[in-house]
Order: structure tokens, then sequence, then C-alpha cells
């Protein structure tokens, strides 16, 4: 109930789940005595909606796309942040998937079967590849964060964090790499044809 002067119009909620299934009708009721006259009550924005569920997170990256199956199609954006909320009607059950051109995610997707409650914490890692040839097989190739091994076709590739900053460095005992190294700021794409040339050290011969 509300008593006296609002001063000003009062955004009030209620919950009508236990009258669910019933056929109901809403009234106002004003009442006062004889020693005040009020105007009576103004309502305004009378609204009534059924709360659903909601999936929600972070996907590792901003504006990645979050596509799922609600009868049709849909998607969400997550934000410059990498949050989203993806409301579902109770019950439902489907599959989550994030996507966005250059990037890896981890968990690939997320499955759901019978939400009926908010599921918070739904996250996402966001991870992208550097990958090229370093001329020669063996070769060790040194990044911020760890190490790789080009293969048996001097081929790499290295996965490192979405946003990752840092320096990738190829060796191979003393033989010389051009460039020596190549390094990236804020990589949030992958990135192929990362190449380097290898020229072996000249061998001594004794001298007599």
């Amino acid at each position: 109930a509300f008593t006296g002067d609002s001063h000003g119009y009062v955004s009030t909620r209620y919950d009508l789940a236990a009258l669910a299934g019933q056929t109901v009708k809403f009234r106002w009721r004003f009442a006062t005595d004889q020693f005040f006259a009020f105007m009576g009550w103004v309502v305004d924005d009378v609204q009534i909606y059924k709360c659903v569920p909601h999936i929600s997170g972070n996907a590792g990256a901003a504006w990645v796309s979050l596509s799922y199956m609600d009868g049709t199609p849909k998607t969400v954006l997550s934000d410059g942040k990498g949050n989203y909320s993806i409301p579902v009607p109770s019950g439902w059950s489907g599959t989550v998937t994030p996507a966005l051109a250059g990037v890896t995610f981890t968990p690939p997707n997320r499955s759901y079967s019978n939400v009926t409650t908010n599921q918070i914490e739904q996250n996402y890692t966001a991870s992208v590849t550097l990958s090229g040839n370093a001329g020669i097989a063996g070769a060790t190739v040194n990044y911020t964060g760890g190490s790789t091994t080009t293969n048996g076709s001097g081929n790499y590739t290295i996965t490192v964090p979405y946003g990752w900053s840092g320096t990738v460095t190829p060796s191979l005992a003393t033989d010389a790499f051009c460039p020596v190294s190549q390094a990236y700021t804020n990589l949030t794409t992958s990135r192929t044809g990362q190449n380097y040339a290898h020229e072996a050290c000249r061998s001594l011969s004794a001298v007599s």
C-alpha cells in the first residue's frame, strides 16, 4: 500500500508469479477520510510482462557475434569490453556459438538444456595465431610467452591470447635470420605469411 504524498511518480514492480494461469483484473483503490481532499491516483505506464532467463558472460573479445536458435537463427553482439547477455524463453535448450573473423574461441560453443534460471559467467577465451615459414626445419621460434619449433618444411604456428603484444624471434645455433625478429602490438586477428629468411653460418676450415 502507498500512503502520504509521493511527490511525483513512483516506479514500482510486483511479482505476479503466484497468479500464473489465472484470469485476473487489476484495480487501483484510493481511500481517505473527511479531513483530507486529494485528487486521487495518477497511474501511468502500466505493463505486464514475463521475465525470461538470460545467458550472460564475457566472450573474450569486443564485438563478438554469438549465434543461437530460438525458433529462428538469432545473434547478439558482445559490447566493447566483451560482455554479452542473451534472453531465452524459459525451458530453452540449444547451443551458443561465438564467432569473430581471425579469432578462435575456447570452448568453441556452449550447450544448454531446459534453461529456467539465469546462466551467468558463461565466459569464453579468445586467441589468435601467427604462422609462417622460418626458412629451415628444426628452428626454434621464441615468442613472448613461449616457444615452438618449425616442422620439416620450416613452417610454424603459434597461438597467443587475443590482444597479445610481444616479439617473435627465430633461432638455430649461430645461424642468421632476416628479419631478426618481428614485433606485434595488440594483436586482434590471426596473421599468416609471417616469414623469415634463413642463412646458415659458414663453416671455417682449419688453417694448417
